[in-house]
């Protein structure tokens, strides 16, 4: 029962982070959304949403929560590693 749960959970996931956005009118938005369609972030967000959905069987993974995580990310990045943007590209040291 739970390959099944799993496999969907995944699926929507997959279906959603293509759309995550950075909000228009923040500071430097393009910029922050090149990031956040890089390989190495969108990979970090499935992990993250796949790894709370398998942990949280009872609530699972919704659409949105991709949403309510970009924030999250940013926040424990910028206060944990050495984060730089460069022209649309993230250099992690």
């Amino acid at each position: 029962a739970e390959e099944p749960a799993a496999a969907a959970a995944l699926q929507q996931i997959r279906l959603d982070l293509p759309r995550t956005e950075v909000q228009r009118d923040a500071a430097g938005a393009a910029t922050l959304q090149a990031v956040v369609d890089s390989e190495v972030i969108q990979a970090l967000l499935e992990r993250v949403l796949f790894v709370w959905s398998m942990k949280q069987p009872d609530v699972g993974y919704v659409q949105g929560m991709n949403d309510i995580l970009l924030p999250l990310l940013f926040v424990f990045l910028a206060e944990r590693v050495n984060v730089s943007l460069e022209a649309g590209e993230l250099h992690i040291a």
